[in-house]
This record gives structure tokens, C-alpha cells and sequence, in this order.
């Protein structure tokens, strides 16, 4: 089965054996180690795609010979980078092309990373959607990610679409950040409110409970 928010290809293979070893270095903060996997491919595939977010990998090695590898990750950090130090007369160097090779993990990735960093101004957000039209995505883990990204950057367009999603989807994962990201949005918190009451007895009982807390209702 595939995740969502893993680039692990799963669904391709099968995990017979794990063997991890690690050590802990108390004096540089570092936890270094090795990992043998045994697996065996569900199809002809020759391609091995795991998570690595986090990790310096140093080397692979395929039934004991060097291999080589490739961080997926990568394309994700750089286009982040090149969007948080872009200043605004740089945004006319972004083309939808930046996206068009990116994977839905991938994307999902590169708007995650963005939510770990200051908000972007609101003329990027802007010009985001204007060469990506990442409005028009439906893949439910990255609209949370893109409407999230849009309310923190103040913009008003997409409070609607962010409610919308957060009474509609029904997955506590998705609907308590996007009414905690509107609430926060100072303008928009009567509002958040009010349509968090008029649609929480359809939701289930934890998810009212603590949206409610979250929204101090």
C-alpha cells in the first residue's frame, strides 16, 4: 500500500528482514549506523526508493558491491531554498516546469519543507499559484499542505477553500491545523468559529472536542 507522505516504495517490494545497528556519539550529537535490508520485489522493478529525510547517507551496497543512489529529496530542498531567499524581483524566474517532474511525494515534501519556514510573503504565495495552479490540486495531502501555506501568508482568497476543506474531509489530521491556521489568521476568527459551530456536530466526537479547544469555543 502506498503512503502519502513517504517516498518509500512500498507497494513495490516486500521487507523479508531488517537489521539496524547503530551508535551514539554523546560528544558530537550524532547517531551513526548501518541498516541491511532483505527484500524482495512484488514487480521487475530495479529500483529501490526508501526514506532518507534527515539522514546524511554516505554509502549503499547491493549484495555486498557499491551501488549508487540518488537523494529524491534534493530537487525538494533546492526549490524550497530558491523560494524563501527569492526576493520579489526574482519571482519571474519561476516556470511551471520547476514542478513538472516532481512526483505528488515530492511535492508534498517541497510544501511541507516551505511550512517549516517563516511565511513567505504573500506576493510569492501569489505567484506560486499563478505558475504552479496548485489550487487546481486535489491530492488531499497536498491541498492541506498549499491551503496551509496560503492562510499563514495572509492570504484571504484561500480562507474559503482552507474551511471548506477543514468541514468537508473529516480526517482530524487535516481538519485541526486548518481551522487552527484560519483562527490564527486575526480577521478570520469570528469566522473560523462560527463554522467550526455550525458543522461540529457532524465531526466526529475527539476531533470537536479538541478543534474546540484549539479555537477556545
Amino acid at each position: 500500500m502506498s503512503d502519502p507522505c513517504s517516498f518509500t516504495s512500498a507497494e513495490r517490494f516486500v521487507t523479508k528482514h531488517l537489521n539496524l545497528r547503530m551508535r551514539v556519539h554523546f560528544d558530537r550529537r550524532v547517531i551513526s549506523g548501518t541498516v541491511t535490508l532483505t527484500v524482495e520485489a512484488v514487480d521487475r522493478t530495479s529500483v529501490l526508493t526508501l526514506d532518507s529525510r534527515d539522514l546524511t547517507i554516505v554509502s549503499v551496497s547491493v549484495n555486498g558491491a557499491a551501488a549508487g543512489f540518488t537523494m529524491v529529496a534534493n530537487a525538494c530542498i533546492a526549490l524550497c531554498q530558491r523560494w524563501t531567499k527569492a526576493k520579489d524581483q526574482d519571482l519571474g524566474l519561476f516556470k511551471d516546469s520547476d514542478v513538472k517532474s516532481l512526483t505528488s511525494h515530492q511535492l508534498i515534501e517541497f510544501l511541507s519543507l516551505l511550512l517549516h519556514e517563516d511565511p513567505l510573503p504573500l506576493t510569492h504565495v501569489k505567484k506560486m499559484q499563478e505558475v504552479y495552479g496548485l489550487n487546481s490540486f486535489m491530492n488531499a495531502e497536498i491541498r492541506f499542505r498549499w491551503l496551509r501555506l496560503c492562510v499563514r501568508s495572509k492570504w484571504e482568497e484561500s480562507v474559503p477553500m482552507a474551511l471548506k476543506m477543514a468541514t468537508e474531509q473529516g480526517r482530524m489530521k487535516f481538519t485541526r491545523p486548518l481551522f487552527r491556521e484560519v483562527y490564527d489568521f486575526e480577521k478570520f476568527r469570528d469566522l473560523a468559529v462560527k463554522t467550526f459551530v455550525s458543522h461540529r456536530s457532524a465531526m466526529h466526537a475527539i476531533t470537536a472536542g479538541l478543534v474546540a479547544k484549539d479555537l477556545k469555543v
